[in-house]
């Protein structure tokens, strides 16, 4: 982890002239200079973070570097903002302040936990670093509140968490209630945090006793909100997945298209596939999963080994098992490149995107016949609750179809 430390903030910049301005402050004042609203502000501030790790300024020397083996699509808001920090001169930028700090015991917690997820992306970790501030943040607020809690006592509890999770649902001056998902997020990762805790109890720095542990081992009990499915992704029809699989334009992105919507792989899933996970022979594809450091082989489905074996075909022969199958590939090229495609073909709304491909393997499972539980297997569902959710959706287009007639 990098610049992890969040009781720690540089108070000026490494020497070098121009305005002392936080990354949010450079993005903001960037941001002025765009016409329309696109993708450049997220895209930058990867490369401000990036010039900030390496003690880089903002100019054509560290813009080569970073842009090495970008698409042309990313390289050009980068351009553009190094353009712009010369015209101000804006060489550096400070991080961003937080906006509460933590304890030092819940900070070395935090942190540890992170340290120890070497499954999770660098994105997924500052998802979960800001669902872990949230709640230490509700505990030191339990503590003004003349409530039992901070890392002593019982403040980590069960009952505690169920308290945060009402927290988190309840509307306040300051800031507006949580969606359904977002606290199923936000639990899912203190309850990881409890875990993580009971298992290296021997190993970390804060002491705990019989009753601190119990209260710990109560936090998995405590139940998140019922997702209903409004808050998934729509899926494809099968002549919508063909349609689609129609106007992409090589076989690289054939291959990874069919990936997402003949298997159901996940994004993160696609980047991690290697030669070796392929087997043509027993038509079988080996995936190693979110979270996870096992792999799992689920079948391969003809369609998407055609793909598979034109995209081969064009490479180079001679590369070995364990190379990767996509090199330099990464979620968000797929979420983008996919989005494309699906704004061509005309299938692009709010609620189709790239992991609606997962959706879309999956409902058309279900609508041919396939058993629910086989479903939960191929995509690998933790829960048959989320399998459910398909098995719901088929049912309603199902209703409709067959009472589509007055009676």
């Amino acid at each position: 982890m990098h610049n992890m430390d969040l009781t720690i903030y540089p108070t000026e910049t490494p020497a070098s002239s121009g305005p002392k301005l936080t990354i949010s402050q450079v993005l903001s004042y960037f941001e002025t200079t765009l016409k329309k609203k696109n993708n450049y502000v997220r895209l930058v501030k990867q490369y401000i973070i990036f010039c900030q790790q390496k003690d880089y300024l903002f100019d054509m020397i560290s813009y080569n570097l970073y842009t090495v083996g970008q698409w042309p699509s990313q390289k050009t808001p980068i351009k553009r903002f190094v353009k712009f920090a010369d015209e101000h001169g804006i060489h550096q930028a400070l991080p961003d302040p937080p906006a509460y700090s933590l304890p030092p015991a819940a900070n070395t917690l935090v942190l540890g936990f992170l340290d120890d997820a070497k499954n999770l992306t660098d994105g997924s970790k500052e998802t979960y670093l800001k669902s872990l501030n949230d709640f230490f943040f509700f505990l030191e607020l339990e503590v003004k509140n003349n409530h039992q809690s901070g890392l002593s006592g019982r403040g980590f509890s069960g009952r505690t968490v169920v308290r945060y999770v009402a927290w988190l649902k309840k509307e306040t001056p300051d800031r507006s209630p949580c969606s359904p998902f977002t606290v199923s997020l936000r639990l899912s990762a203190v309850k990881q945090l409890a875990s993580w805790i009971i298992s290296h109890r021997h190993k970390i720095a804060v002491p705990l006793n019989a009753e601190q542990l119990d209260a710990l081992r109560d936090v998995a009990e405590v139940r998140g909100p019922r997702l209903d499915h409004q808050f998934h992704k729509d899926g494809l029809s099968e002549t919508q997945r063909e349609t689609l699989l129609s106007v992409v334009d090589n076989a690289k992105w054939c291959a990874i298209v069919a990936l997402l919507a003949y298997e159901g792989l996940r994004t993160i899933e696609v980047t991690r596939l290697q030669y070796k996970d392929i087997d043509f022979k027993e038509m079988k594809l080996w995936v190693l999963g979110k979270g996870q450091d096992i792999k799992v082989q689920i079948r391969l489905f003809t369609p998407c080994a055609n793909y598979l074996k034109a995209y081969i075909a064009c490479l180079p022969q001679g590369i070995s098992p364990n190379a990767s199958l996509f090199s330099e590939l990464n979620t968000g090229q797929i979420r983008y490149h996919v989005g494309k495609y699906l704004k061509i073909a005309g299938l692009k709304t709010n609620r189709v995107s790239a992991h609606s491909l997962r959706h879309t393997a999956a409902q058309i499972l279900i609508a041919k016949g396939v058993e629910p539980m086989y479903v939960q297997q191929h995509l690998r569902h933790k829960d048959f609750s989320t399998t459910q959710i398909y098995v719901t959706q088929q049912t309603n287009k199902e209703y409709f179809h067959h009472l589509s007639e007055d009676i």
